[in-house]
């Protein structure tokens, strides 16, 4: 449950507003044990960030008008057992989850800006049956930290900075989201590009009754100085974005689909994503695809899904994965669980299982080895 809580009791600065907004208080903490073996090792880690990251958040809104408020959130990632920031997280800052200020209208819909999820990114978290945390089949694939060969190795299409999001009201069952997130991006004059790592995103989902359907496409460019992953420019010796090895930069184009109903009795759910562009063994072109149930079981929930990973660039570097959770709550905002991952790597392929950016834990990987990992965790909400 949120916590209500009025403007002096967080920051005094806050105060000369308190009779007009609300602001809530809220956040996770999760753990969880892990034995990972790989390669004939066995290794036993606690970590943070499981079922869900741990993070903790102030959000709030003020109204203007019947139909008009004003809307912002800061949420910041923590590892529980270590009390620091995940890896990555301290250089995007104190907020490196969601940093963003909007204004919201019932008729009109939300403009947002700042740090920002993409709609990329909800369309996975919204139809995966672990919302694509720890026993999740399809996590490996999307978050390929530190040592996935779709060249993402930052979270850019996870959430990203500088950006602006419009979510349209529902109509019809529709709702409508566009986003665009510039990359500011320096060339070797110190003058800031206008397009270099910039992201554009436009998805739409409809939701009637069991059935959500979800699609989108996201544009990335990959001309930047910076683009780390990307497989050209990552040390600043191709300053103009000129190439390295006679390669030529360019963008990345994802398509995403993401589909669930709900039986009662169970859950199905369906992903499928595919990338095309620049195509180098960093950065190939490919697809994913996932199936996957989440299924009421003995006061809880067993979620079980399977996902391949079709490498269209390198031969003999496609990937399979397999991902089961049982999740059992001891109260409304109190769970306990317990899964098993296998990640299955072709020669070329070296993906590893991966909770996602903001957890404490992240397995490297060689190529051609396969991963497994056993877990059991809690998660705590208030």
């Amino acid at each position: 449950m949120k916590k209500s809580l009025v403007a002096m009791a967080c920051l005094s600065a806050m105060a000369g507003v308190a009779g007009a907004a609300q602001i809530d208080l809220y956040g996770t903490v999760d753990t969880y044990v892990a034995v990972n073996h790989a390669g004939g090792e066995q290794n036993v880690s606690l970590a943070s960030g499981g079922a869900s990251a741990s993070f903790w958040g102030i959000q709030g809104a003020e109204e203007i008008n019947s139909d008009l408020k004003a809307v912002f959130k800061l949420e910041s990632a923590f590892l529980a057992d270590q009390g620091s920031f995940p890896d990555g997280a301290g250089a995007d800052g104190l907020f490196s989850r969601e940093a963003w200020v909007g204004l919201s209208s019932n008729s009109w819909g939300t403009l947002s800006f700042g740090r920002q999820y993409t709609p990329h990114f909800l369309t996975f978290g919204m139809t995966d049956p672990t919302d694509l945390s720890l026993g999740s089949s399809y996590s490996p694939f999307f978050y390929p930290m530190p040592t996935g060969v779709n060249g993402e190795v930052n979270d850019s299409l996870v959430r990203h900075n500088n950006s602006v999001l419009y979510v349209s009201p529902r109509m019809a069952g529709f709702t409508v989201f566009a986003y665009a997130a510039l990359g500011e991006e320096q060339d070797s004059n110190g003058e800031v590009s206008s397009t270099d790592g910039n992201v554009y995103n436009l998805a739409v989902n409809y939701a009637n009754g069991p059935l959500f359907v979800m699609g989108s496409i996201l544009y990335q460019d990959y001309s930047g100085n910076n683009q780390v992953g990307t497989g050209y420019v990552l040390d600043g010796s191709d300053p103009k974005g000129e190439g390295v090895d006679g390669q030529t930069p360019g963008h990345g184009v994802y398509y995403n689909l993401g589909v669930t109903y709900d039986f009662g009795v169970t859950k199905l759910s369906g992903l499928f994503m595919y990338k095309d562009g620049l195509s180098t063994d960093a950065v190939p072109n490919f697809w994913v695809a996932q199936i996957g149930a989440a299924t009421p079981m003995f006061g809880g929930r067993w979620s079980v899904s399977a996902a391949m990973l079709k490498n269209n660039t390198q031969e003999d570097a496609d990937a399979y994965s397999f991902g089961t959770r049982y999740d059992y709550p001891l109260s409304k905002r109190t769970k306990v669980y317990v899964g098993y991952e296998l990640v299955v790597n072709d020669d070329n392929a070296k993906y590893s299982i991966e909770a996602g950016p903001d957890s404490s834990l992240h397995y490297a990987n060689d190529f051609g080895q396969n991963q497994g990992q056993f877990f059991f965790g809690m998660n705590h909400k208030f």
